[in-house]
């Protein structure tokens, strides 16, 4: 969607809150539902002819069973955390899109504590753990303890991170990543931001209407 009719800095204010946004979505998004078709023949396909797997673990399951040559994840570590599983064949790499957009759609985690949390202290404790060095290392590290590979909030290459000593676990991690995993410096070279989730949702009913719906 961002590569054909814009990103945030196209649609700059939340979609329900704009009638100049709403808009401009309508008249930028047509292209994506035509392209979105215009590919649907080339997407992998069931034996009963539908072409949308519908959960992530689904993906990742037809790219094992080698149905698929490409899936798109958030998690940059994941190629290699299979890889290292022996899941998938040592050629798998992961790579970054670098071209319309210049760059790929990236978030990180959040944690939150609603008004009406009845332990907000507890709940800050959590969060100050979540927010410490060793715990971003740790969900960072595909082969760590938490398995998961998220991609760390701060950066491993910032004069906190060198005075703390940090900076060298980042690197260990990232060494054992070489050539199955982008590296953290080209991650936020390549970082584009996401839309506000008020178009993600008018996406995802757009896409029901105009491409998942659409007889084959």
């Amino acid at each position: 969607f961002q590569a054909l009719a814009g990103g945030p800095d196209v649609f700059s204010q939340p979609l329900e809150e704009s009638e100049a946004m709403q808009a401009l979505y309508a008249q930028k998004s047509p292209p994506v539902w035509a392209f979105l078709n215009d590919i649907e023949p080339y997407l992998w396909s069931s034996a009963a002819g539908g072409r949308h797997p519908q959960s992530d673990e689904r993906v990742q399951q037809l790219f094992t069973e080698g149905d698929t040559e490409l899936i798109v994840t958030y998690q940059a570590t994941l190629a290699a955390e299979q890889v290292e599983a022996g899941v998938w064949p040592s050629t798998t790499k992961a790579y970054l899109m670098t071209s319309q957009p210049d760059g790929t759609i990236s978030n990180t985690n959040f944690v939150a504590i609603p008004i009406n949390a009845p332990h907000k202290a507890a709940s800050m404790v959590v969060g100050n753990y979540l927010g410490h060095m060793e715990s971003i290392i740790a969900r960072f590290d595909p082969k760590g303890g938490h398995g998961w590979g998220a991609l760390p909030a701060l950066d491993p290459a910032s004069s906190q991170a060198a005075y703390s000593g940090w900076n060298t676990a980042f690197e260990a991690v990232c060494a054992d990543l070489a050539g199955t995993a982008p590296t953290v410096e080209e991650l936020a070279t390549h970082r584009v931001g996401e839309l506000h989730s008020s178009y993600i949702t008018q996406i995802n009913a757009d896409w029901a209407k105009y491409v998942h719906a659409r007889p084959e």
